[in-house]
């Protein structure tokens, strides 16, 4: 999870070291200059350029998003710069 450029280094890194990447999940696409193009999050360009599975949810903690994540059932979640407050019950998902 993560949204600035600065969480691209981190990602890689994971992905260099072979573990397996499920999917990214990153903010939503932001309107950006005059004409307010909505513009995806550098972490999320780079993960769509690396063929992976990228979901962008308006929040984490919200019923939803938590279902889909628990759905993964993930081992770990690494976060680096997401910009939301996690909930506890986010927290709680990984084993």
């Amino acid at each position: 999870m993560g949204t600035p450029e600065w969480a691209i280094p981190s990602l890689q890194a994971v992905l260099d070291s072979g573990c397996e990447v499920s999917s990214v999940i990153s903010q939503p696409d932001r309107p950006f200059g005059r004409k307010r193009e909505l513009i995806p999050s550098p972490l999320k360009q780079f993960a769509q350029e690396q063929q992976l599975i990228v979901y962008t949810p308006e929040k984490a903690g919200s019923p939803e998003s938590l279902e889909l994540i628990r759905s993964m059932v993930p081992e770990l979640i690494l976060v680096c710069a997401y910009g939301q407050i996690l909930t506890q019950s986010f927290l709680e998902i990984p084993r």
